[in-house]
């Protein structure tokens, strides 16, 4: 792989990562909403939550593998 294509695909994987870092966000701020301490127990929507939080872990998972992937190409391409 050249210089050019290791560039053009740590790119991409920023962007990605942008756009997964957007969709966790708005899972936390669903899920604190969620969750507020203004709604009574009873109230509480639980399949709700914990499918909120699956996705939120999920998110943060391919967050992380994605870092790798990032830090890799940076490594390979030297611009530590």
């Amino acid at each position: 792989m050249s210089r050019y294509e290791f560039l053009g695909k740590r790119e991409n994987l920023r962007l990605h990562r942008k756009a997964v870092l957007a969709e966790i966000q708005s899972h936390r701020e669903s899920l604190l909403a969620a969750c507020s301490i203004v709604n009574d127990a009873e109230d509480l929507d639980g399949e709700y939550i914990a499918v909120l939080g699956v996705k939120l872990s999920e998110g943060l998972i391919e967050l992380k593998g994605i870092d790798r992937k990032i830090e890799i190409l940076t490594r390979e391409l030297g611009d530590e």
